[in-house]
């Protein structure tokens, strides 16, 4: 957070005014405040000092008292268990539970353009011959409210212990993927581990198409910022909790395939692994872990990611 400070002296106020030794706001707007406070010196002279605080997302506007009012970091929960963040520039909605159609729910900023999704699937793809392992699918999972501003999906997928993660910040919002065991190697179902990338697809279902930046990163490999006007997704990393390792850079790309559209979040394997390696955990076997092997993403996606119906409960945010 960036704060702006000047001074003001020997400015005439009211006797009231006197009274007030707190700072408070006198302007208000999307991403600043300004803050005002008011002394007399030695000599009597009245002194206005302010400071303009500056932060991504600041305030939001409230129709209601016709006014910008601070945003809040904080979901509120339902009567049918919904999470539901409303007090911010951007509004989310989280279903209960995170594998039905459209369990992520986004009103961006103007208040128009909306971003429905759902987290599908982990897996491995061999960029050399195209292939991929599908290693787990998102499965039945009711989310928990851990911090007032994070909802956890704990037991996410169906073949690996892992989680799904949202916490809604004033400047946007994450989803983070949880892995409490090693998933295995490429190698064990025939890809190349130097070639192959760790995967996470989420569908996006009738999403406006971003304005899309790429740019190469040390490993000659590219990311891709996507811009949706006033809200972007942009760079990601993966890292060990409570490790002095490394954070490892996540991908992404944006693709449509039979129809479909898919964020489509990956990071090198032999970047990654040593990453997994530390995770203390039983390592699980080829028949435990890995469900179907497909010659390309496509097939992937028709014949094991299949698509969810929407939901049929709509909350208004307005």
């Amino acid at each position: 957070m960036l704060c702006l400070r000047a001074c003001h002296a020997n400015a005439q106020i009211s006797p009231l005014a006197l009274l007030s030794s707190e700072p408070t706001v006198v302007e208000s707007g999307p991403h600043h405040r300004v803050w005002q406070t008011v002394s007399v010196d030695q000599e009597g002279q009245t002194n206005v000092s302010s400071f303009t605080e500056l932060a991504t997302g600041l305030n939001f506007f409230n129709p209601a008292s016709g006014r910008f009012e601070a945003s809040k970091e904080q979901f509120q929960i339902t009567a049918t268990g919904y999470a539901v963040a409303t007090n911010g520039q951007h509004k989310l909605i989280l279903a209960p539970d995170i594998n039905s159609g459209g369990s992520v729910d986004l009103l961006m900023p103007d208040g128009q353009e909306r971003l429905l999704s759902n987290p599908m699937g982990l897996s491995f793809f061999d960029y050399s011959s195209g292939r991929n392992v599908l290693i787990a699918e998102v499965t039945n999972c009711i989310g928990e409210l851990v911090a007032p501003n994070v909802v956890l999906f704990q037991n996410a997928f169906d073949t690996i212990k892992g989680a799904i993660r949202y916490t809604y910040t004033i400047a946007g919002f994450e989803q983070d993927v949880i892995l409490y065991e090693d998933i295995g190697s490429p190698g064990e179902w025939g890809l190349n581990p130097s070639t192959s990338f760790l995967e996470m697809y989420s569908e996006f279902h009738g999403a406006p198409m971003p304005e899309i930046t790429t740019r190469m990163l040390s490993d000659n490999t590219e990311d891709a910022t996507l811009n949706f006007g006033q809200m972007q997704i942009g760079g990601g990393v993966a890292y060990v909790l409570n490790e002095t390792l490394e954070p490892v850079s996540v991908r992404k790309t944006w693709q449509k395939m039979d129809g479909r559209i898919f964020l489509i979040e990956s990071m090198p394997y032999a970047a990654v692994k040593p990453l997994l390696d530390r995770i203390h955990a039983s390592v699980k076997t080829k028949t435990q872990t890995a469900k179907l092997t497909f010659e390309d993403r496509r097939r992937l996606v028709a014949q094991a990611l299949k698509p969810k119906s929407l939901p049929c409960i709509v909350l208004s945010l307005e």
